[in-house]
Parts: C-alpha cells; structure tokens; sequence
C-alpha cells in the first residue's frame, strides 16, 4: 500500500479533530464536571468523555503511518520538536514567574529541558518512540505480513488484554497507555496499516468503520460499572476513586475505536478545494494548542480562574458551553502558535509548525 494512493488530507483533518478532543478531554477532567455532584451533566460528560478518549492514538497511529516507510531518520526533526516545546515551557515559565513574583530557577531549567523533565508527557513518550522509529520501521519491514499479524497480536495481549486484567499490578508498566511503550505499539498498527492494511480497509464501509468506533466507545462508557464487579468476582481489590475502568488507551475498546475512527479519516474523501487549503494551513498548528493550553500555568489558569465551569456543573447549557469553549481554545491557540510559526521562519533556524506528524 502506498500513501499517495490516499487523500493524504483526511488524515491532516483528522489531526485536528484529534487536537480538538483532546482539548474537550481536558475542560471535562480539569474542569471537574467528571467528579461533579450534578448526576446527569456527570453521566453525559462522561459518554463525551468515551468518544473522545480515542485522540492521542489517533494521533501516533498517524505517525506510525507515516513513519514505518520513511527512508531517512532526520534529527532537525527532533531538535525542532524540542525547540518547539521550549518555546512555549520557557515563555509560560517566564510569565509565571512575573506573575507569582516567584523566582523560580528549577522551573527555568526544566522548561529549557522539558522533555527530560516531563513537563509535556506526550511530548516526552513521542519523543522516545520517534527515536526508536527508524529501528521499528527496519524491524516491521522485513516481517512478512502473517508474521507481523501474529507480532501486533502478541503485542496487543501483553499490553492490551493481560495489562487490563491486571490493573492491580500493571506486570509491563504499561501505565494505562501513558508510555513510550504503548506508543511503539500504537507506530506498529499505524505502521501494519500502512504496509498490509489493503484489505482490511476494503473489509469494512465508512459506515461500518464509523459504526465500529461509536460502538466500541459506547462499549467504554456503559461497561464501567460492570467491570466493578467482575474484579470484586475475581477477587481483585483496587480504588473505586482511582479505577477508570475502560478508560485507558490501551483498553480493548480504546484502541478499537481509535484504529475504526482512523481508518475513517484515511479513506475520508474531500472534495471542497476551499476546505482542503483550509485544513492543510490548520494542520501543521494543531500540536501547538496542545504545548499551549497544557502547560501547567496555563492550564491552572484556564480551567481554574479564565473559564469558570463549577456554575455549569448542573445547567442544562453544559454541552453548549462546552463546545463553544473547545472550539475558542483551539481557535485562540492556533492563533498563538501561528505567531510563534512567523518567528521561527524569521530567524530560519528551525523549520516552522513542527509537530509530531512524522512525514
């Protein structure tokens, strides 16, 4: 299968659309409606919270495709995704100081190291597996396609099946799919799709595809409380607070419905010429809302003093409110990062709106 064979654009629209879940993920979490006293604002933020859960796969998935047939690894590729998380740990580090009137010496060296220092985890797990890529790729290459079938399925019962069985234990350290190890495994799907996925994506119509991933997700949601008692039934004692049950990337159901909304996108036709130029010019900035938005002083001022969403805990204009607010801060963010885009391309040190797209 070649990539050019595909309209390249959906998967640069599903980019987006990922980016914009990941921000609606973050007001129904940081915002608090999820732990709200307000049961039926509760229960509807946590079914969002199910359809949404698929946007940090999608978006490896998509580097995994891109990257399982790149024929060079290219450290600029690297150096820009670190000066491009720099940027925005050091400015917000910066403004935090100014605005604390807090002298903060450690929070300056961890902002100029931000991978080293977590200060982004995704930014930390891609930057392994993008390091790693060149060695994947070789590996996935040379496997003939029952032989990578039956490798992405043991993969997927270590870390998937037996890793969710034992949430008590985590046996791999798979940590609920927030690990470079997770997201190696995730660049191999991307990577069997690209590679010998031809028939799987004639399997299946858009509408099945798109059904598949509305199912699974329905599947997340409503098999929570059920979970709870099969693991009282098995004799395994955790939390009730901290247990998320399907609510893990490398859930069964997640990583269904992260590969069926996917391949949704991969086969997804544009015909608007308009909206073509549109999302390819959006695409480039999306890995920007999540730097910006996502810092820790940003985010505690976002969630804590900017949006004020405890009124809105049992108002019926929650969901109005919550995609109006989404799409504000994606809009806001893709702003700010198309300024920073304009000063990196001035001083042509690094190639301008890198993120971990993977061509």
């Amino acid at each position: 299968m070649d990539v050019q064979k595909h309209n390249l654009v959906g998967i640069e629209l599903l980019r987006i659309v990922a980016m914009m879940m990941v921000v609606g993920l973050h007001y129904l979490n940081f915002g608090g409606i999820l732990w709200s006293e307000a049961v039926m604002n509760r229960r509807i933020a946590w079914g969002i919270e199910a359809f949404l859960f698929v946007a940090v796969n999608c978006y490896v998935l998509i580097s995994g495709y891109f990257l399982v047939k790149a024929k060079n690894f290219h450290w600029s590729k690297v150096g820009a995704l670190w000066a491009h998380t720099a940027f925005y740990a050091l400015l917000f580090t910066l403004a935090a100081i100014v605005y604390t009137g807090k002298w903060n010496l450690a929070g300056i060296v961890h902002s100029l190291l931000p991978i080293r220092y977590t200060m982004y985890w995704f930014v930390t797990a891609y930057m392994g597996m993008y390091i790693l890529s060149p060695y994947l790729s070789r590996l996935t290459c040379h496997l003939e396609k029952n032989e990578y079938k039956k490798f992405l399925m043991i993969l997927t019962g270590l870390f998937v099946l037996y890793s969710f069985l034992r949430q008590d234990a985590d046996p791999f350290n798979i940590g609920g799919g927030y690990t470079m190890a997770w997201f190696c495994v995730l660049f191999l799907w991307g990577g069997y799709i690209r590679l010998f996925g031809e028939d799987f994506l004639r399997r299946f119509s858009q509408r099945e595809v798109f059904l598949i991933y509305v199912l699974a997700s329905l599947f997340t949601f409503l098999a929570k409380k059920p979970m709870h008692y099969f693991f009282d039934l098995i004799d395994v004692h955790i939390s009730g607070h901290s247990f998320s049950g399907f609510y893990m990337y490398n859930s069964p159901s997640v990583l269904l419905a992260s590969l069926a909304l996917f391949v949704f996108f991969l086969r997804l036709e544009i015909s608007s010429e308009r909206i073509k130029r549109c999302i390819q010019r959006i695409a480039p900035l999306s890995f920007g809302v999540y730097l910006i938005h996502e810092h820790p002083f940003i985010r505690s001022q976002l969630w804590g003093h900017w949006i004020h969403l405890k009124p809105l805990y049992a108002s019926p204009y929650f969901l109005l409110h919550f995609v109006s607010t989404v799409l504000l801060v994606f809009l806001v963010c893709i702003l700010l990062d198309k300024v920073r885009d304009w000063m990196f391309s001035l001083v042509k040190r690094f190639p301008g709106g890198s993120g971990p797209e993977g061509r």
